[in-house]
């Protein structure tokens, strides 16, 4: 028995690949190494988890992933596949359906038993940040950035030693078939990994003792808190928020925090652009104003825009904000002509955005 990997989210969305019995097939970032690259993905690794498939049955092993690999919502290393699993890696979530061998050599819509490169896919609407492309212009000059303090001179290389960001959580599956009760990836043969540090509920100051007590944030993610949630988007456990837009394009939000490795936030978000231009087809990169994030020492805003294969022109929001050794990361994605609107949609998570470290000093 092999299975059928059907991707939920993303430019690929709709993609199928098929793993068949004695073969193992490697998922991540980095074309060349993984043997089914998705490179827009930049919250995957260069190599993020493989699926192998033996006479016993087929499997998900984790790769020493950053961000790691969560099956039915729960992180792991190893876990055995069950028809109906959810597979996430990065911000990608493929689908299990388990199917005889000889099936899968038949199905129509399986062009080969090779997972195909993603420059041979044509990208459908990404619900997550970015799309994939490969860089064919120079690097251009560094761009002068926005920040509450003023700007340090933008170092002349990149810092490539940096963690990549932590991951969204996979959305439940629709109930569409009939599949017998399956245990859960907890009551499997499951190796859990760390979970996320808790976020520490934020002080009340001085100056509203008499005016309320404590309120529960809406959401916490890592260092990120936030007062409100806005109408019509809703909240994705461990990644953020995603509009509910019916057929319209998916628009999203991700939250995420880093450890800044000793450098500036300057140098930080100098290598992400780097990053960028290395990940992205011609893209256009902007200083942008960031928002006042309570708890942050330093911010800066960026707009990444670049088109799709299919002419879309997308943009990616990015908002930096530094708490002592962390830096934290938030990300619009959305269609560059509908910016405006969603701006003003999540005004309300905005003004009710606080970013505090979760690291050690």
């Amino acid at each position: 028995m092999g299975i059928l990997l059907e991707i939920k989210s993303g430019p690929f969305a709709g993609k199928k690949i098929s793993v068949i019995t004695g073969q193992t097939v490697t998922f991540g970032r980095a074309e060349g190494r993984a043997e089914f690259a998705l490179p827009h993905d930049t919250f995957m690794s260069g190599v993020h988890f493989a699926i192998e498939c033996t006479a016993q049955g087929c499997r998900v092993q984790d790769r020493k992933s950053s961000n790691g690999t969560f099956l039915d919502g729960a992180r792991i290393s190893d876990a055995m596949l069950a028809n109906g699993d959810e597979i996430k890696g990065g911000q990608t979530i493929f689908t299990v359906k388990i199917v005889p061998d000889a099936k899968l050599a038949s199905l129509d819509e399986l062009q080969s038993q090779e997972p195909q490169k993603p420059s041979e896919i044509v990208s459908s609407p990404p619900v997550v940040p970015p799309a994939p492309g490969l860089a064919g212009r120079p690097e251009p000059a560094a761009v002068s950035l926005v920040s509450d303090k003023p700007a340090a001179q933008p170092p002349s290389s990149a810092h490539a030693n940096l963690a990549e960001p932590r991951p969204p959580a996979p959305a439940m599956p629709p109930a569409a078939q009939a599949i017998p009760a399956l245990p859960s990836a907890a009551q499997r043969n499951v190796s859990p990994s760390a979970s996320p540090a808790a976020v520490p509920k934020p002080s009340t100051p001085p100056d509203a003792r008499a005016a309320a007590k404590l309120v529960t944030p809406a959401l916490s993610i890592m260092g990120w808190s936030f007062s409100a949630i806005p109408e019509k988007w809703q909240i994705q456990q461990e990644f953020g928020l995603q509009r509910n837009a019916g057929t319209e394009f998916p628009s999203s939000v991700a939250a995420s925090e880093e450890g800044l490795g000793g450098i500036s936030l300057q140098q930080f978000v100098e290598s992400q652009i780097s990053m960028l231009r290395g990940y992205l087809r011609d893209p256009k990169i902007e200083p942008a104003m960031p928002p006042r994030i309570a708890g942050a020492e330093e911010s800066m805003a960026v707009d990444v825009r670049h088109s799709t294969k299919d002419g879309k022109e997308l943009i990616y929001r990015r908002i930096y904000s530094r708490s002592g050794p962390s830096v934290g990361v938030l990300t619009v994605t959305t269609l560059a002509a509908d910016l405006p609107q969603v701006l003003q949609s999540l005004q309300p998570l905005l003004d009710g955005a606080a970013f505090r470290s979760t690291l050690n000093q």
